[in-house]
């Protein structure tokens, strides 16, 4: 099957932690995937994160991991993102943008060039991008992104949640499909 489709018809973005995570949740969720149960993708900033990683042996292996999911392109956002992998906002989009840093990061500063800020900025970007094309939800590990968890969901309609919260359900649903293709069959 291949990685555009998915027969529980589900997709999700993925923060960049995720492309290498060794917990079972997340390998369990890189076994769906690849098994053709779920969708998982990258935003555009997830390659920018790469590409920051010092050790270049491991840089290149991740990279090569993340270009075997879709790369769906966010907002671009001046510093963060790269040419030829964004796309321009709307006004309506820069609204989003304020409405959704405050909603992450209240009173945080976005114009600190601080490592944490750079991080937070790319998580909006994340986040953003999963809302602007309407996943099923984002996948993290992040506390902090995690928190905000229920604002983001009332705001933008997005389900940002753990691979361990996202595993009970999507099996649920596998349970649930398995289900009625055995009622078909007889």
């Amino acid at each position: 099957m291949a990685n555009s489709e998915s027969r529980l018809g589900r997709r999700y973005l993925i923060d960049t932690h995720i492309i290498d995570a060794a917990d079972a949740a997340s390998e369990r969720l890189w076994e769906l995937h690849d098994g053709g149960w779920i969708q998982l993708c990258r935003s555009d900033a997830m390659d920018t994160e790469l590409l920051d990683r010092a050790d270049e042996r491991h840089r290149e292996l991740l990279l090569n991991r993340s270009a075997e999911i879709v790369e769906v392109l966010g907002v671009g956002v001046v510093g963060h993102s790269r040419v030829g992998h964004m796309v321009v906002g709307s006004d309506e989009e820069s609204k989003d943008w304020d409405e959704l840093w405050e909603l992450m990061w209240p009173n945080a500063d976005r114009s600190s060039t601080s490592r944490t800020n750079r991080t937070r900025i790319r998580d909006a970007m994340h986040v953003l991008t999963a809302a602007r094309y309407a996943y099923d939800g984002f996948v993290t590990k992040d506390r902090g992104v995690l928190a905000a968890s229920s604002a983001v969901r009332a705001r933008f309609g997005l389900w940002v949640v753990s691979p361990f919260d996202l595993l009970p359900h999507l099996e649920r649903l596998i349970g649930r499909w398995d289900q009625r293709r055995f009622e078909d069959d007889r």
